[in-house]
């Protein structure tokens, strides 16, 4: 394909130069371009206080809160964060994030996932919201996790997995096996026993 490419006739190229100002407002343009950018783009703090976190869709981000909290955003993972006098709440966006949350009794860690939310002291966890399906894998600790506003709370210990399906309304326990809970963080992906269609 390239030697073909090469046989076909080339467009002439214009030889001459901008002026040196123009040339100077170009550079400036493209110079402001690549700051832009190169800043982060998870440190967006939004009027009401609210901290942005958006890792790419092939980079995976970890991000050290102001409390000690560290969060690992998987890829294509939006977060809101605000970091309150009374409470500490996340909101999951889109995507899947594990949270090391540091231990304060005075200001609980909420995160909240659509209509699900997660409450917990100090523990280590993953959350995934998908379009009908928030998962939830504990490490470490222990998390209390809500799948709907009207339902009932369900206490998960180190190694618990809950998995609730919007569309059924059904909510699916099970234990993970070592190394499973936020297995990407090391480039890879880690199931046993878990359904086909959940995987897809």
């Amino acid at each position: 394909l390239w030697q073909d490419m090469a046989q076909l006739p080339r467009p002439p190229i214009p030889a001459e130069r901008p002026a040196p100002r123009r040339r100077w407002r170009s550079l400036a343009a493209a110079a402001c371009l690549v700051l832009l950018a190169l800043l982060p783009a998870w440190l967006d703090v939004s009027p009401d206080g609210a901290l942005t976190l958006v890792s790419g869709p092939q980079t995976p981000r970890e991000v050290t809160l102001e409390d000690g909290s560290r969060i690992h955003l998987n890829c294509n993972t939006r977060l809101e964060v605000r970091l309150l006098a009374e409470r500490r709440e996340v909101e999951l966006v889109q995507g899947q994030a594990f949270f090391e949350v540091a231990r304060d009794v005075q200001r609980p860690f909420r995160v909240q996932a659509g209509e699900g939310s997660v409450q917990v002291l100090g523990t280590r966890f993953d959350v995934r919201r998908g379009r009908e399906l928030l998962a939830v894998s504990v490490e470490s600790g222990r998390v209390a996790l809500q799948p709907r506003a009207d339902a009932p709370l369900v206490e998960l210990l180190a190694g618990d997995r809950a998995v609730y399906d919007g569309s059924r309304g059904t909510l699916l326990r099970s234990r993970v096996a070592d190394g499973e809970v936020a297995s990407w963080r090391s480039g890879r992906l880690v199931f046993q026993q878990w359904p086909l269609a959940q995987l897809l």
